[in-house]
């Protein structure tokens, strides 16, 4: 289950950008599209969720994207937002739990939460210690790997290193891993926007975002449309399924 781009604490009014949102409309919105996504999954004995970056809009008290200076559009206090932001992948985990048998969790920075992201990792790795269901892969690395049976998957938010780079890095840093894996799946946020291409016999997948567009994106003419997602992949490498909310 991928957590592409939430940006908890986003503020937009829809007579200014076409949709509204703030964090009352995060928590409500996004709980529902999770539990509706989670239950039209079939149970499985091991779980993923796999945030991709961007679960909170902004990374401090001052509401400016940290290398870019970029001002931002945001709805309550920092502490506030972070919380919420903890309390969504908490509930997401928590549902889970009532359908499969393991549950890792694995929470990528993205541009928009580089500080942020841990904070919330480290959070749920010590909430669920004694849980021996639960697994919060709390590592500060920017790129992901990781196979499961015959299936590589990967992932990174995009703002660094780019998704067409991702097949040649799986290559390189996971020679073992690709030598034992028949499918393989890269996922990537960011842009906001859907986007699928083969490289190297990789799936490159980038996905869209499921929160309303902020003014900056609104006024610089961004369309994109809005999506949750879900897969199930056979470890043998046979199949895959997909779901789009």
């Amino acid at each position: 289950i991928p957590l592409p781009d939430i940006h908890v604490g986003l503020l937009a009014g829809e007579e200014e950008t076409g949709g509204n949102y703030d964090m009352h409309i995060a928590r409500e919105t996004m709980r529902v599209a999770i539990a509706d996504l989670v239950e039209s999954m079939p149970p499985s004995k091991h779980c993923l969720i796999l945030g991709l970056g961007d679960l909170l809009h902004f990374d401090g008290y001052e509401a400016r994207t940290e290398r870019s200076g970029n001002p931002l559009d945001t709805d309550s206090r920092y502490p506030k937002v972070l919380r919420e932001a903890l309390r969504l992948v908490k509930y997401t985990i928590d549902l889970c739990l009532l359908r499969h048998g393991h549950v890792e969790v694995r929470l990528m920075a993205g541009n928009h939460d580089t500080k942020a992201a841990l904070a919330v990792a480290l959070a749920l790795a010590e909430g669920y210690a004694g849980d021996e269901r639960v697994t919060i892969d709390d590592s500060p690395a920017y790129i992901w790997f990781k196979r499961y049976g015959k299936v590589l998957l990967g992932a990174t938010h995009g703002d660094k290193a780019k998704p067409d780079q991702m097949p040649l890095l799986m290559a390189v840093d996971r020679p073992q891993d690709w030598a034992a894996s028949t499918r393989r799946r890269v996922f990537t946020g960011h842009v906001h926007h859907e986007r699928l291409r083969e490289i190297g016999g990789v799936i490159v997948e980038t996905l869209r975002a499921p929160v309303a567009k902020d003014a900056y994106h609104s006024f610089e003419g961004y369309r994109a449309g809005r999506s949750f997602y879900g897969y199930t992949f056979w470890t043998d490498g046979s199949r895959m399924a997909k779901q789009e909310f």
